[in-house]
């Protein structure tokens, strides 16, 4: 049986509960990212009421380019990306986000105060599903911003690969990220973004720390994107982009079994349809064509 890295993240067995290895912040450093205790009873929890109604699938970058082939501007699309990448804090852990657009319901104002949403993991945040204080940083800044729990799946550590998914929000303005409206081929160009720990950083982490690679393969059947991009303790819950620039999954976890290496694994689009938005059933973004 396979041992995974939970992204921000311990090994641990998937099909067990795991046992966390956590260390301590010291005020505001945070040296890992991920939370691994296994919450019973709040499969497919909401905190709050379910008022966005789907996603809104911005246009892509060079929408005419091979996603085989590397972007021409990569210097471009390192900053945009992460412009749009967070670091998340939830108790004495922290991992990373991504800025995405969601449509608003006109017939509730629930949301009013947070109109900024950001796409995380829900092993980042399973800390903090009670009320506790959420918060993050921008790429290059320093200053703390709060955030609220919209939605949260936690369906992975129960029922297989699928799920590890949270969305917060913000009254922070925060840069979006236009998503991916079809699934990725093995051989796709991609990148990945975000907050992974380090020893020799001030802050004890690596703020938007890009790395690149090739998509591997593809677990159709949970919407799981393989990739040899590397990540590492604090990449939870960053994105995976394509050469166009369009999210195709949030980094979640690595394989580390019998001396794996260059084996990472990123939630594909879908999922956030399918475990925390009432997307249509037609949507794009279900990849379904």
């Amino acid at each position: 049986m396979s041992d995974f890295n939970w992204g921000s993240d311990d090994s641990t067995n998937i099909n067990v509960t795991p046992t966390p290895e956590k260390k301590p912040n010291q005020a505001l450093t945070f040296v890992i990212a991920g939370v691994i205790a296994l919450v019973m009873g709040l499969v497919g929890g909401v905190a709050g009421s379910k008022f966005f109604g789907s996603t809104t699938a911005a246009p892509s970058a060079s929408s005419d380019a091979s996603l085989f082939n590397q972007p021409n501007d990569i210097e471009g699309l390192v900053s945009k990306v992460r412009e749009a990448t967070v670091t998340v804090y939830c108790g004495n852990w922290s991992g990373s986000g991504w800025g995405i657009e969601l449509k608003d319901d006109p017939n509730s104002t629930a949301d009013d105060a947070y109109p900024y949403e950001i796409v995380t993991n829900f092993h980042v945040i399973e800390d903090c599903v009670n009320g506790e204080p959420i918060t993050f940083t921008m790429s290059g800044d320093a200053s703390i911003h709060e955030a609220k729990l919209f939605n949260y799946d936690n369906s992975a550590y129960t029922k297989g690969l699928s799920g590890d998914l949270a969305i917060i929000m913000t009254a922070q303005k925060v840069p979006h990220l236009p998503v991916a409206m079809s699934r990725p081929k093995i051989g796709d160009w991609v990148m990945a973004v975000g907050s992974p720990g380090s020893v020799i950083a001030s802050t004890g982490l690596i703020d938007g720390n890009t790395t690149f690679g090739r998509v591997s393969n593809f677990l159709s059947d949970h919407n799981v994107i393989v990739s040899d991009a590397a990540i590492n303790h604090g990449n939870s819950g960053g994105p995976l982009v394509n050469s166009n620039g369009e999210v195709i999954g949030t980094n979640t976890w690595k394989e580390v079994d019998n001396g794996a290496s260059g084996i990472s694994y990123s939630v594909g689009i879908p999922t956030i349809c399918e475990k925390l938005l009432d997307c249509a059933k037609d949507s794009a973004l279900l990849w379904n064509k």
